[in-house]
C-alpha cells in the first residue's frame, strides 16, 4: 500500500500492544515529553533502529516449527490409514428374536444376516462358505 502512495514502508504496519509502548516511550523520551519524531528517526529520515517492528521471525519459532510438524504427522497418519483400509468389509450379524427356531422335524434353525460392502467401483464375485458343525445343512 506505501509503494502504491509514494510512501516510506513502516509507517503502517502490524504491531503489537508492546511495540506501541516501546515506540511511544521512545518517541517521547521516556514519557517524560510530548511526541519528538526527531528520536525515532535518523538524520536521512529513515526509522531507527530502535523503533520495535513487527519480524516474521516471531511467527516463525520453533513452537510453530514443531506444531506443523505434529499436524503434519496426524495428517500423513490419516492420509495412510485411508490408503491401507481393507477395500471389502463384512458383517454377519445373528437374527434377533427368536435365537432359535425348532423346525418340524426336530432341527434347529438359526438365522443369519451376512451384509457385504465393496469399496471398489468394480463388481466382485465373492463366494461365502460355513464350516465347522458336523451335520449342519
Amino acid at each position: 500500500v506505501m509503494d502504491k502512495l509514494g510512501k516510506e514502508r513502516g509507517l503502517i504496519s502490524y504491531a503489537t500492544l508492546s511495540d506501541y509502548n516501546a515506540n511511544m516511550m521512545l518517541a517521547t523520551a521516556g514519557g517524560s515529553s510530548s511526541i519528538n519524531p526527531s528520536l525515532v528517526r535518523t538524520a536521512v529520515g529513515t526509522f531507527s533502529d530502535q523503533v520495535a517492528h513487527f519480524h516474521i521471525r516471531k511467527i516463525f519459532r520453533p513452537r510453530t516449527y514443531i506444531y506443523m510438524g505434529l499436524w503434519s504427522l496426524i495428517g500423513l497418519g490419516l492420509l495412510y490409514s485411508l490408503l491401507t483400509r481393507d477395500r471389502l468389509e463384512l458383517n454377519v450379524l445373528h437374527d434377533r428374536n427368536p435365537q432359535f427356531v425348532t423346525l418340524s422335524d426336530g432341527s434347529i434353525r438359526n438365522g443369519y444376516t451376512v451384509k457385504l460392502l465393496n469399496m471398489i467401483p468394480e463388481p466382485r464375485t465373492i463366494v461365502v462358505t460355513m464350516q465347522g458343525l458336523k451335520g449342519a445343512d
